[in-house]
């Protein structure tokens, strides 16, 4: 089991189209998940069954993920069953416009939202989240800049490192600053890439991508900036 070039491929195929005729006819959640776009013949057996093999793995985790990755264009992604407007452990698949830019994402997400229940929870979330980063920047600063410093605001890829003009990358100081709107995304983790061999390997291995996993959950939890 891999998700290896061939399944990145499958990924990059799933179109707004594609989703928007499964919307249509009918999905169970805010947003169609990959059982779904395979029943209307856009995905795969072999490509859910990778999805389910992987979640399998991690509910033998302190990580336990939803039963199915969510879909979007070229895009997959996975949390802890009813956090979907909540602060999250977030794993996600993402097929860029080539193969080499490809990549897979893992970390803590914030999906705020307008609706009003889940938004009040989400964005006070959030804000906490942000408070503990002001108390404890060095801390937050040590584990992220370990993980590599990425982070996505309202799913744009993003550089600490580059963002923060130090050699360090000082993350904290754009979490601190963050001003977030009533309907955005955030994530703060690691990600790994396809185009570099050390990290192409543990992606092609559910094994050493659930371990992975773990170890980036496992750092930001025992920061103290997890949940």
């Amino acid at each position: 089991m891999s998700f290896d070039a061939a399944w990145f491929d499958e990924l990059r195929g799933l179109s707004e189209e594609k989703l928007q005729v499964t919307r249509e006819r009918g999905i169970g959640a805010y947003v169609p998940h990959v059982g779904e776009l395979c029943r209307d013949g856009y995905l795969t057996t072999r490509f859910v069954e990778e999805t389910e093999n992987f979640v399998s793995l991690m509910s033998k985790t302190p990580y336990r993920m939803d039963t199915f990755f969510r879909a979007y264009e070229r895009h997959v992604v996975n949390f802890p069953k009813g956090r979907a407007f909540r602060k999250q452990w977030n794993m996600a698949f993402t097929a860029g416009e080539t193969p080499e830019e490809d990549y897979v994402r893992v970390g803590i997400g914030f999906r705020l939202s307008q609706r009003e229940s889940e938004y009040v929870t989400g964005v006070e979330e959030y804000l906490e989240f942000r408070e503990q980063v002001r108390l404890r920047p060095a801390a937050f600063d040590g584990v992220f800049r370990k993980l590599g410093n990425y982070y996505e605001i309202d799913g744009e890829a993003q550089s600490g490192l580059s963002l923060a003009g130090t050699p360090d990358g000082d993350l904290s100081r754009i979490v601190i600053a963050d001003q977030p709107s009533l309907d955005c995304w955030r994530f703060y983790g690691k990600r790994l890439l396809v185009s570099k061999p050390d990290d192409l390997a543990v992606i092609c291995s559910h094994e050493l991508l659930r371990d992975a996993a773990v170890d980036v959950f496992g750092q930001i939890r025992n920061a103290g900036f997890g949940m």
